[in-house]
């Protein structure tokens, strides 16, 4: 696999001695925000839901803050598989509102520019892994509003 040197978010390369402070800051931001955005697409696949669809990512994070299985009787009401879903529901909403914080940052630290570059790898190397384009919920629409 060829590298370009130039390219501060290239994923899955091995860091070179000479690699300096900013580019080793720069990939570190970019494999934690991938494994973030991994996560979540997992959780929206054992959850049976299409982030890539606008309505169902607003549901999400619009959806409750407490989960149905963190009542104390919940054990009542739900069998297992619900309690877990609903587990995994709030972990999805809450990893969503993190990686919204986080790019909110990320837009600050590195600009909107870089900060657009560095989700287009990730979302180029997500696919290669096997993931949908939008299975993260993040939309990086070609045409400008």
């Amino acid at each position: 696999m060829s590298t370009d040197t130039s390219d501060p978010f290239a994923l899955g390369e091995p860091l070179t001695d000479s690699a300096d402070v900013a580019q080793t800051h720069r990939l570190h931001i970019a494999q934690s925000v991938e494994a973030l955005n991994s996560r979540i697409a997992r959780l929206a696949i054992a959850l049976g839901l299409s982030l890539s669809d606008h309505h169902t990512l607003d549901g999400v994070l619009k959806a409750a803050t407490t989960a149905p299985g963190t009542a104390p009787s919940a054990s009542d009401w739900f069998g297992p598989s619900e309690r877990r879903a609903a587990r995994e529901m709030a972990e999805l909403r809450g990893l969503l509102v993190l990686r919204y914080e986080i790019e909110q940052k990320l837009a600050t630290e590195l600009g909107h520019t870089e900060l657009r570059l560095m989700l287009q790898r990730i979302e180029q190397h997500m696919e290669r892994e096997g993931f949908a384009p939008g299975a993260d919920g993040v939309q990086l629409n070609t045409e400008t509003p």
